[in-house]
């Protein structure tokens, strides 16, 4: 992740990092609270915008911000299902930085464990098929 502030430009650089995530970080910054810029969202889209917050401070070391996103995110995949879940992954994979303890990693692998208990058939289903978007997140899969 490249550096946040710029001395010369005297700003925050959020290049890595998208608007709503953005948003997040600052209002954190800010206020020490959490807030989403989509209150009207649905549940899939709070839980990946939740994510990228998470792993945006995690990232960053921003261990309180990581706390707060990590309850949205459990408070939201109540209502997210594994294909809603793993539809997050390709995106913030590239953003995971490489560690063998990974939290996000491990996260994963016990989402993925889970669904896998319940429904033995789940790799048959086209969630699970055509995935393709991030060639190392499909090797961690399989």
């Amino acid at each position: 992740m490249a550096p946040i502030y710029s001395s010369t430009a005297q700003c925050i650089i959020l290049e890595d990092i998208d608007e709503d995530t953005g948003h997040t970080l600052v209002h954190y910054l800010c206020t020490g609270e959490y807030e989403e810029h989509c209150k009207r969202c649905n549940g899939p889209e709070q839980y990946r915008r939740s994510v990228l917050a998470y792993v945006a401070a995690s990232n960053l070391s921003l261990g309180e911000l990581e706390s707060l996103a990590s309850e949205q995110m459990e408070q939201y995949e109540r209502v997210v299902d594994i294909f809603q879940i793993l539809a997050v992954a390709p995106e913030i994979w590239p953003m995971v930085l490489a560690d063998e303890d990974d939290v996000d990693a491990d996260h994963l692998v016990d989402k993925v464990t889970a669904a896998l208990e319940c429904d033995l058939d789940l790799y048959d289903r086209d969630g699970f098929v055509h995935f393709g978007q991030s060639l190392e997140f499909d090797n961690f899969l399989l």
